[in-house]
């Protein structure tokens, strides 16, 4: 099923505008973006609850639980099969998605710090994007992306679990002074 989801998605889909959108995607969901944009959420007041979420999360999932599962449990990617064409290069192990754990650690952030659902809808979608650009541009399987989704909700939902019972702390210890 991987083979096929990875044929459909990378060769199927394949034309010149698509290169440039996923293109875009995918390096939208690179760390180091992600923690840019959170870093400077944290400087604008309608922003600033998302910003420590998101770093938080951002770095838990995309870089200590992915980047963990990748050393390991080494796996080949399908760029080095014969029908693949992949847009980039990479030489670290395909599993889990990094980029889509990123993606997800981060939607998941927004989503249960926002109280609107248009913008968790969107962050949600957006993730979504981050995934699927990495298998249309040849280095991730399908099973890669999910993992990498799973982990980026996980992380994001043990911060928020951290977050808000530390904050519970601290109100019950001002309740109690």
């Amino acid at each position: 099923m991987d083979i096929q989801i990875f044929k459909t998605i990378h060769l199927g889909w394949n034309n010149p505008a698509m290169d440039v959108l996923n293109l875009i995607l995918s390096w939208s969901g690179l760390g180091v973006m992600v923690a840019a944009i959170a870093i400077g959420m944290l400087f604008h007041p309608k922003t600033k609850p998302f910003g420590v979420p998101i770093l938080l999360s951002v770095t838990l999932g995309g870089l200590v639980f992915a980047h963990s599962f990748k050393t390991l449990m080494p796996r080949p990617r399908p760029s080095n099969l014969s029908f693949s064409k992949p847009q980039e290069s990479h030489k670290q192990s395909s599993f889990p998605s990094a980029h889509t754990a990123t993606a997800f650690a981060a939607a998941t952030a927004c989503v249960l710090t926002a109280r609107r659902r248009k913008l968790a809808s969107l962050s949600l979608f957006w993730a979504a994007g981050v995934g699927i650009s990495r298998i249309y541009r040849g280095v991730h399987w399908p099973s890669d992306v999910l993992a990498g989704a799973c982990l980026g909700v996980l992380a994001a939902c043990l911060v928020h679990l951290y977050l808000t019972s530390s904050t519970k702390v601290r109100k019950t210890e001002t309740y109690d002074n």
